[in-house]
C-alpha cells in the first residue's frame, strides 16, 4: 500500500514537472518569435534624392483647407476635409472634379469624418462620430450606408473579406475584426497604456494606430502609432515585431489640457507602403518629411530620404510614385499637391 502511495507520488509529481516543462518551452517559443530591430541613431538622411515636383496650389482651385487624409484609387486622388465634412475627388494635376458632404447625420452627411478607403468597387469614408461607413461610386454619387458597431477610427478588408477596424483610442484593443455585415467577431492587438489609464484617468497618452499597411500574402499588418515612430507587425494577429528609433527621435511632452495630463507631439507618423521588396515609411518630424525605405524580408533600414516641400498627407499611385498634400511654406492655408518619385 505505502509502495502504491509513493509510486503514485513519484508519478504525479513528475507529471507536474513535464507540464511545467512544456509550459517553460512554449514561453520560451513565444518570446522568442518576438523580435525588436533597433535603429542606429547614426543613419545617414540622403537630400535632393526623390523627384519632387509641385503640381498644383490647391488653395487656389476654391474652399480647400487641411486634409484629414488622402488615398488614390485609379487616377484619382479622394481626400476627406473634417472642417467641411467634404469628400473630394481631384485628378492628378490637381483640378477637383466632383466634392460631396456636408455637416449633419443624413445620408451622405458627416459630423466626424475620417479616413477614405478602398472597398470593393466603392470609395468608403467612415464617420467615426456617427458610426457608419459611407459608400459612393468613384464620382461621388452616394450608394449606401454600412452601419458599425463603435467608434472605429479607420478599417481595412483582409483577405477573408472581414473588415479589420482600428480601435478607438479609449478602448483596450488596437483591432477588431468584423463580419462583411459588420458583426463584431473578436478583438486582438492590446493596447499598451490602457491599464495605466484605467488606474490614473488624468493621464492620456493618446495610444491609437495611426496608420496601418496590411500584408494579405502573410495575414500580416504592419501599423505606426500617435506620437511615436515605431512600427509594430501583427501576423495572424499575433505581435511578431517591433522596429524602434533612439529614445525620443519624436520629440512630445505632457501638457495640462482641460484637467487632464495629455501626451501631445509635432511628430507623426504619415503613410506607410509597399513596393516589390521595398517597405516606405513617411513621416514629420521636426517639421520636415521624410522616407525611411526599410527590405520588406528582413525590416532592415536601407536608406532615410528628405522629403521637400513638407507634405502632410501622402498616398501611393503606384510602384514607387506618390502623391501627397504640403506647404510650399509654414502657411497652414497654402495648401499644394506636390508629386513624388523615389
Amino acid at each position: 500500500m505505502l509502495k502504491m502511495k509513493l509510486k503514485n507520488i513519484i508519478t504525479n509529481s513528475t507529471t507536474i514537472l513535464i507540464i511545467l516543462f512544456i509550459g517553460f518551452l512554449s514561453g520560451r517559443i513565444s518570446a522568442e518569435n518576438f523580435k525588436i530591430i533597433d535603429i542606429p541613431g547614426n543613419i545617414k538622411t540622403e537630400e535632393n534624392v526623390a523627384r519632387v515636383s509641385i503640381v498644383n496650389n490647391l488653395s487656389k482651385t476654391g474652399e480647400i483647407y487641411r486634409a484629414g487624409d488622402i488615398i488614390i484609387i485609379g487616377d484619382a486622388i479622394y481626400a476627406t476635409f473634417s472642417k467641411t465634412c467634404e469628400v473630394i475627388k481631384f485628378n492628378l494635376n490637381g483640378k477637383i472634379e466632383s466634392r460631396v458632404g456636408r455637416a449633419g447625420a443624413g445620408p451622405a452627411e458627416f459630423k466626424w469624418i475620417c479616413k477614405p478607403r478602398s472597398y470593393k468597387e466603392y470609395v468608403a469614408v467612415l464617420d467615426q462620430s456617427l458610426m457608419k461607413i459611407v459608400l459612393f461610386n468613384t464620382n461621388l454619387e452616394l450608394i449606401k450606408e454600412l452601419r458599425i458597431k463603435d467608434n472605429y477610427k479607420d478599417f481595412f478588408v483582409d483577405k477573408f473579406n472581414q473588415f479589420v477596424f482600428v480601435g478607438p483610442s479609449s478602448r483596450d484593443y488596437y483591432f477588431e475584426i468584423c463580419s462583411e455585415n459588420c458583426k463584431p467577431i473578436k478583438k486582438f492587438g492590446k493596447c499598451r497604456y490602457y491599464e495605466e489609464e484605467k488606474l490614473n484617468k488624468k493621464i492620456h497618452h493618446g495610444d491609437f494606430v495611426i496608420n496601418l499597411l496590411y500584408l494579405p500574402d502573410q495575414n500580416g499588418i504592419l501599423c505606426s502609432y500617435y506620437g511615436m515612430y515605431n512600427l509594430w507587425y501583427y501576423r495572424n494577429e499575433k505581435k511578431t515585431l517591433e522596429i524602434r528609433a533612439e529614445k525620443d527621435f519624436f520629440s512630445g511632452k505632457f501638457e495640462n489640457i482641460m484637467g487632464i495630463k495629455a501626451y501631445t507631439t509635432k511628430d507623426y507618423p504619415i503613410y506607410l507602403s509597399k513596393f516589390q521588396n521595398c517597405l516606405y515609411y513617411f513621416y514629420n518630424r521636426s517639421q520636415k518629411t521624410f522616407c525611411d525605405i526599410f527590405d520588406i524580408n528582413n525590416f532592415q533600414l536601407i536608406r532615410r530620404l528628405m522629403i521637400f516641400p513638407r507634405c502632410v498627407r501622402i498616398a501611393q499611385y503606384k510602384e514607387n510614385i506618390f502623391y501627397g498634400f504640403g506647404y510650399d511654406s509654414n502657411q497652414e492655408d497654402d495648401l499644394i499637391l506636390v508629386k513624388i518619385i523615389i
